[in-house]
């Protein structure tokens, strides 16, 4: 990129690569994405044709249907998962206070904050058995802790991508979720790997962890047609 080619015309270029090489289209360049830019300059300044790639192939992945949940309460029934998510915290206490191999384990108690765009984040919480990290509705649980980390930030990124979806489907998420896994058995691909909700949290994960200049899934731009809270 010359000094004086305007970001506009930098970012247009970007969007014509990622059409031409992957028949992928995030969609025009916004004046959102041009204040992103200068919000979160490169260390070139201005965004370079590759910085503007991935800020793109990011807004690509994070699709429309999920960007326009963002800063959104979510469809009726997500209240359920968020009852899950609280009352998980509430078993996780009394295992601390009553279960004896528990309390021996040394596991710490878990601890709630309040994480961006009105999450609340429970680390050394009760995730699935497995897993570094579970949401539920607009609760996420971790554990261990991962502390003040990249893998943290990328960690959440991956979780707050299941807070949207789960805001856009509301009380049908975990049936669409499973149906998922199920039609990845179906294809002869893994039931978790080949689930298109994991598929799309780890692809922004890896895209943070790949370029952690990249701004945070709650930092993106709406969707223009974003639905109105619920």
């Amino acid at each position: 990129m010359s000094p004086a080619e305007p970001p506009q015309t930098t970012a247009e270029r970007a969007r014509e690569l990622l059409v031409d090489s992957f028949s992928r289209d995030p969609g025009p360049i916004s004046a959102a994405d041009l204040a992103m830019q200068a919000r979160r300059q490169g260390a070139a300044g201005a965004w370079t044709l590759e910085e503007w790639a991935a800020y793109l192939s990011l807004k690509d992945v994070v699709s429309g249907s999920l960007r326009r949940w963002i800063g959104a309460r979510g469809k009726p029934g997500i209240w359920l998962y968020d009852a899950t998510g609280r009352m998980l915290v509430s078993v996780t206490l009394i295992l601390c206070r009553f279960y004896a191999p528990w309390r021996r384990s040394g596991r710490p108690r878990p601890r709630t904050t309040r994480g961006p765009d009105r999450m609340r984040i429970v680390l050394d919480g009760l995730p699935i058995p497995g897993n570094a990290g579970t949401t539920y509705g607009n609760v996420v649980h971790l554990c261990p802790d991962p502390g003040p980390s990249e893998r943290k930030r990328a960690l959440l990124n991956h979780e707050y991508v299941h807070v949207l979806q789960t805001r856009r489907d509301g009380a049908l998420f975990l049936v669409r979720y499973l149906w998922s896994s199920w039609s990845a058995r179906r294809r002869g691909e893994h039931h978790y790997w080949g689930n298109l909700y994991e598929v799309q949290a780890y692809a922004v994960e890896q895209r943070i962890t790949a370029a952690p200049w990249l701004p945070d899934v709650w930092d993106l731009p709406p969707a223009d047609d974003r639905q109105p809270s619920a």
